[in-house]
């Protein structure tokens, strides 16, 4: 009985900084859901400003190969749930755990259950530390996702503007707002998925072979709903007047 006790109250392996659990690879990674937790996790005693009082946090660290980073905590969200989690947050530190500098922090104080933050100007080579907990004491698991790349340009809300993707890497958009310019560049094309232009981001890209195209596009919250339209430009990529729609998807169908 006593040794079943101990292992139900023991604490998370990276329940400091010292002990972070190290991510190999954080192009566009992401945990299985409640893969972590934070129950039974104790006051590291770091306390970064947006969190409004002492924590009960676990750590992960990871070595920068790109200048932008998106970190997300899910817990316990209505859709496609993280984990059990409630009001997550998160800071994101530079340095080494003698001499933490805070870089980003980002915290979930109307009950969302998931945060997400971005940091730029890292440096590459550089290890950067995650300190995950709840807010006013709040434990669960949870799942956790670190995307590291080098940003796109700002995304474009016309056609004629959008930005040109040069390779397959992959990139995080933090926020989408407005139809640009031209508010019926979709609806004009009868793409037939009853897509209606809204929050806008157009992008194009030549490609290099014949063949099938696939792609993923994965919200930041996993309750948005993204929808998208796949369009040939016959004119080259410069020339948006004679666009064919090839594919397109409205969440749900």
């Amino acid at each position: 009985l006593l040794l079943s006790a101990a292992g139900i109250l023991a604490q998370p392996a990276n329940n400091n900084c010292a002990n972070a659990i190290f991510l190999d690879d954080v192009s566009s990674w992401c945990s299985n859901s409640a893969a972590y937790t934070n129950i039974n996790a104790t006051d590291s005693g770091i306390n970064p400003t947006c969190f409004p009082n002492n924590s009960l946090d676990v750590w992960f660290a990871f070595t920068a190969e790109a200048t932008t980073v998106n970190v997300s905590v899910t817990g316990a969200v209505s859709i496609n749930a993280g984990g059990t989690l409630e009001n997550p947050q998160f800071s994101l530190y530079s340095g080494d755990c003698s001499n933490l500098t805070q870089v980003e922090c980002a915290n979930d104080p109307i009950g969302d259950n998931t945060i997400g933050a971005f940091a730029s100007n890292l440096d590459i080579g550089a290890t950067y530390y995650i300190q995950v907990s709840g807010r006013l004491g709040a434990t669960g698991t949870f799942k956790l996702c670190v995307n590291n790349f080098n940003q796109a340009q700002a995304p474009s809300g016309d056609c004629s503007s959008a930005v040109v993707l040069c390779d397959k890497d992959p990139f995080t958009v933090d926020y989408v707002v407005g139809e640009g310019g031209n508010p019926n560049e979709i609806f004009d094309e009868g793409c037939g998925c009853g897509i209606v232009e809204d929050n806008s981001s157009w992008y194009k890209w030549t490609c290099e072979v014949s063949g099938p195209l696939t792609f993923t596009l994965t919200p930041l919250n996993p309750s948005d709903d993204l929808d998208f339209v796949v369009f040939e430009l016959p004119n080259g990529v410069n020339d948006c007047s004679d666009k064919t729609p090839l594919r397109c998807m409205a969440s749900g169908e």
